[in-house]
């Protein structure tokens, strides 16, 4: 983590997410989008996309990611975000989620970055600007190492239930397939 002393103009950080059907699942579940042209294949097929593709938001959430984990990092607070959805973006695809500082205020604690989300393919998926206000002072040491413990811990258990999730729709779909025949 750094505070708005410690970041340049230029300073990047960047993640890569595969994005799966739990994720769907799971961002479904917490948002409550359970719009047809993310799970239901006929529906999307009908689209102009050509079938099911992932949640915008999904995609933005993991500049959010990279934010409070990388650039600035811990204890960073987003002002404003803007988003402008380029591709669309599909099960199985390996989204590169990046900021990068352009402009650093230190007098009022923000940070311009640019967010951008690239494909697999290096296609823009998104892109926007986001505004964020890192910490002001340094977590302490002993205090990041329980934080580190709390998140791995938290990792797990998200990952089991992300497991889950997609083993009970596996087992959905069979049962579905099975009634079918």
């Amino acid at each position: 983590m750094r505070t708005v002393n410690e970041i340049r103009v230029g300073d990047r950080a960047s993640l890569v997410r595969e994005v799966t059907e739990a994720d769907l699942a799971l961002f479904a579940a917490a948002s409550g989008d359970t719009n047809p042209i993310h799970f239901d294949e006929a529906y999307a097929e009908s689209t102009f996309f050509k079938g099911r593709i992932a949640h915008g938001i999904l995609c933005a959430s993991f500049l959010s990611a990279v934010i409070a984990g990388k650039l600035p990092g811990l204890g960073t607070i987003y002002v404003s975000q803007t988003l402008k959805f380029r591709a669309p973006v599909r099960i199985g695809d390996r989204i590169t989620a990046e900021v990068e500082a352009l402009e650093v205020d230190p007098e009022k604690n923000r940070v311009r970055l640019r967010t951008t989300c690239t494909n697999q393919e290096g296609v823009v998926v998104l892109d926007g600007e986001a505004v964020v206000m890192p910490p002001r002072r340094k977590i302490p040491a002993e205090r990041l190492e329980e934080i580190a413990r709390r998140r791995e811990a938290l990792e797990q258990s998200l990952w089991e239930y992300r497991n889950s999730v997609l083993e009970r729709r596996r087992a959905a779909e069979e049962a579905i397939r099975e009634s079918l025949e």
